[in-house]
């Protein structure tokens, strides 16, 4: 069973340094509507093995710099049914965010990647 889903991510990440005694923070943010097909097994009538890919548009800032642009996902997992027909997910995913700034400017920010692997878990209406 073939299923298509829309899809929105949000992530932020923070990290501080220390130089030369002086604390400095930078932050990072993504926002990334997307559209991913998934393939679905069942293993059973209230589980299902499922792999999907897609792709995302990244809306992507860090320190006020933006970069935006097309990536993609691959996800892998566990779908269960309740006894109220919802659809909880368990799964293994790995999404492709790396986007080139607009600045030229040595010494600027030239390029953002948020890609990475990561667990998740969701529940589907």
């Amino acid at each position: 069973k073939f299923i298509f889903r829309a899809m929105a991510d949000f992530a932020i990440a923070s990290k501080s340094v220390t130089i030369n005694s002086k604390e400095k923070r930078f932050s990072m943010i993504r926002f990334s509507p997307g559209l991913l097909l998934d393939r679905s097994f069942s293993i059973d009538d209230k589980k299902q093995f499922f792999a999907g890919a897609g792709v995302q548009y990244h809306f992507m800032s860090f320190e006020n710099t933006p970069a935006n642009g097309v990536g993609g996902r691959i996800e892998s997992g566990l779908r269960f049914r309740s006894l109220d027909d919802a659809m909880y997910s368990l799964f293994i995913m790995y999404d492709y965010a790396n986007q080139n700034t607009s600045t030229t400017t040595p010494g600027k920010v030239q390029s953002i990647d948020f890609s990475g692997i990561g667990l998740g878990a969701r529940i589907e209406f």
